[in-house]
């Protein structure tokens, strides 16, 4: 075992500290990109579709804005709205840039881009109270697909938004 890389116990067997890599992950990190099966008109994504449970795995965790940051980086601060004063803009916070990379369409022409996610009707079938959604729309700050990038972020409505994301769902 490589203390100096993996956690270990006093014994040297390996530890998980999954806890504390997460918490790493979600406020330390300023970039997350990840992929989904599903994306729907307001940016919401999910890889729960009908007939499939793909695994989250720490998307949730590493690709949502954590609102507690207390720390600043450069490309945090450079996610942040300018405020119509200096004191707007001293209180203004940054944000994680969160790229949910997809392709329009998946294996056998079913579309990415759908009008409501399948995790919707999976959560009402199941019980559940909340739909598993993987990561909600408004912490995705840039959509990426074989049409081109979507910078959500710069937005300035919510109808803007959706225009984007339907400019690169192909």
């Amino acid at each position: 075992a490589r203390p100096d890389v993996f956690f270990t116990g006093r014994d040297g067997a390996l530890r998980s500290n999954r806890m504390m890599c997460q918490l790493a992950g979600q406020y330390a990190v300023d970039l997350f990109i990840g992929a989904t099966l599903q994306v729907d008109g307001m940016g919401h994504s999910s890889t729960v579709t009908k007939g499939r449970l793909a695994g989250f795995g720490g998307a949730p965790n590493m690709g949502h804005d954590p609102r507690g940051r207390r720390h600043d980086t450069p490309a945090w601060l450079d996610m942040r709205l300018q405020g119509a004063n200096e004191t707007e803009t001293y209180l203004a916070r940054g944000k994680k840039l969160v790229v949910q990379m997809v392709e329009t369409f998946q294996e056998g022409g079913k579309p990415t881009f759908v009008d409501r996610l399948d995790a919707i009707d999976v959560a009402k079938t199941a019980g559940l109270p909340l739909a598993p959604i993987m990561i909600y729309g408004d912490d995705v700050t840039h959509l990426l697909t074989e049409e081109g990038i979507a910078y959500l972020y710069k937005a300035s409505s919510q109808e803007e938004r959706q225009a984007m994301i339907a400019a690169v769902a192909g």
